[in-house]
C-alpha cells in the first residue's frame, strides 16, 4: 500500500488516452470507404499525479516519462510534467532507434525541482538501471 511506503516509483509509461467501448461492431466496409479509423477516446487519469497529491511529508514520488524529439524538446516537456505532477523527481527516457523500449540501450535525465538535472549517458539497460538507482538514492541526491 502507498500509505505504508517511503518511495513510490512509476516505472512504466501508461496510456494518456484509452478507447471508449462501443456497443456495436465497426463495419469493415465503412472503414474501407472512409480510409481512416476514427475511434472515440477518453483521457486516462494520471495516477502518478494522484499519488503525489496523496503523499505524506516523508514520502517521495518519482515518475518516468518516455519522450521523443530533440534533447531540448524532450527536456522541456519533462520539466513541465515534473511540475504538473508535483513529483520529487522525474526520469526522462528518450525514445529513438538507439534508446528506449525497443532498443538494447537507454539514456536518462533525472530532473528535480530544486536541483540541476543529471544526465546518465547511454549504456546497456542493466548498467543504466544500476546507475539510476545509485544516483537517485545516494545521500547527495536528497532522497
Amino acid at each position: 500500500m502507498f500509505a505504508d511506503s517511503d518511495i513510490f516509483m512509476s516505472l512504466s509509461a501508461v496510456l494518456d488516452f484509452e478507447f471508449i467501448p462501443q456497443d456495436s461492431k465497426m463495419e469493415r466496409e465503412k472503414f474501407s470507404a472512409e480510409g481512416r479509423l476514427n475511434l472515440p477516446l477518453v483521457e486516462v487519469p494520471d495516477f502518478v499525479a494522484a499519488m503525489a497529491a496523496e503523499k505524506r511529508p516523508h514520502q517521495e514520488v518519482i515518475a518516468f516519462a518516455a519522450e521523443t524529439g530533440t534533447r531540448d524538446e524532450m527536456l522541456a516537456r519533462a520539466k513541465k510534467k515534473l511540475e504538473k505532477k508535483a513529483v520529487q523527481a522525474l526520469v526522462a527516457n528518450p525514445i529513438s532507434a538507439e534508446t528506449g523500449p525497443d532498443a538494447n540501450d537507454n539514456e536518462l535525465w533525472i530532473l528535480r525541482r530544486d536541483q540541476n538535472s543529471v544526465h546518465l549517458m547511454r549504456r546497456d539497460k542493466s548498467g543504466i538501471s544500476i546507475l539510476l538507482m545509485q544516483t537517485l538514492f545516494s545521500r547527495k541526491s536528497g532522497f
